[in-house]
């Protein structure tokens, strides 16, 4: 059985900078534009796009010290200091295979806190919903040097 995931991150705090994201299933990348190199004639990272309706903005930057490799990265500000609030940022939807794990990896920096995440959607049945969220246990404060975060994802 297929089913259609969606990679989130959520963010609480002031803003973040990522890039080399990689969703790894079957030793492939499955991430449609990973490292956020491809954008719209406007500036726009094609293949991602923040949740609706929430607080905060994501942009297209470069050069260093903005970007950990490659030639771009997406920095993303959440609306509201000094409150908590959070912004996901979606990926286009991956066909995953059911029982397989998969990976998550993400470059950050930045101000705040993020919790990597993912929400999988399924064919509508009567004997189980049409959605599960999995995350990480808790949130990682993020500083102004790049790290590394993974999260394990079972389908």
């Amino acid at each position: 059985m297929r089913k259609a995931t969606v990679l989130y991150a959520v963010i609480i705090g002031i803003a973040l900078t990522c890039t080399v994201v990689e969703a790894q299933g079957i030793g492939e990348n499955l991430l449609a534009n990973p490292s956020f190199e491809t954008i719209t004639d406007e500036g726009q990272v094609i293949g991602w796009q923040l949740l609706a309706g929430e607080a905060g903005e994501m942009a297209s930057v470069t050069g260093r010290p903005n970007v950990h490799s490659g030639g771009r990265a997406a920095l993303l500000h959440v609306d509201g200091e000094g409150e908590q609030q959070q912004v996901r940022l979606l990926s286009r939807h991956l066909r995953t295979k059911a029982g397989l794990g998969y990976g998550l990896s993400i470059w950050c920096k930045g101000s705040g806190s993020i919790k990597l995440g993912a929400l999988q959607s399924f064919r509508k049945r009567r004997d189980r919903p049409s959605s599960q969220e999995e995350w990480q246990e808790s949130p990682v404060r993020l500083t102004d040097q790049w790290r590394k975060l993974e999260f394990a994802i079972s389908t």
